[in-house]
C-alpha cells in the first residue's frame, strides 16, 4: 500500500508505513527521512523485512523490486544448526543450505511463463519472450 501511495503522494504513503509502526510503539518516519523515492523505498524495504521476516514475502519483494538477481545471483544461503549437549548447554554450527553452490537468478526469472494449457487455448496467445 504504501509503495503504491508514494507515487500519488508522500504524505499518505508515509502514514501508511507509520500505521505499521505504530502498532508497535516504534517512532513515525518523516519526510526527512525520505526526501524522494529512492530513500523512502529504501524506508519500506527494511521495514517489510522485519515486519515480515520469516513468512515468505521477501524471495516474492526481490522480484518485484527488480532486485533478486543482485541480491540472490551467485550467492549461498546458510543456516544456523543448534545442537543440545549432554551438559544442558549449545553449540551453534553454521550450515549452508546450498551444498556450497552459489545461487542463480536469470533476468527471465522475472517473467513467469504462460501454461503450455493456455497457450494452446489460445493461438493469439505468445509466451513471455525470455520463455
Amino acid at each position: 500500500m504504501a509503495e503504491q501511495d508514494y507515487s500519488k503522494n508522500q504524505d499518505d504513503a508515509l502514514e501508511a508505513l507509520n500505521e505499521v509502526r505504530e502498532r508497535v510503539n516504534l517512532p513515525k518516519r518523516t519526510t526527512e527521512e525520505a526526501p524522494d523515492k529512492d530513500s523512502f523505498m529504501k524506508l519500506l524495504r527494511k521495514e517489510r523485512i522485519c515486519e515480515l521476516a520469516f513468512e515468505g514475502f521477501r524471495y516474492w519483494d526481490l522480484r518485484r523490486w527488480r532486485l533478486a538477481g543482485e541480491v540472490i545471483d551467485g550467492k549461498q544461503a546458510h543456516g544456523t544448526k543448534i545442537t543440545k549437549k549432554d551438559d544442558n548447554t549449545y553449540t551453534y554450527e553454521q550450515v549452508s543450505c546450498d551444498d556450497n553452490i552459489n545461487r542463480f537468478f536469470p533476468e527471465r526469472y522475472y517473467l513467469l511463463p504462460i501454461p503450455v494449457d493456455e497457450l494452446q487455448n489460445n493461438p493469439l496467445c505468445e509466451n513471455n519472450a525470455p520463455w
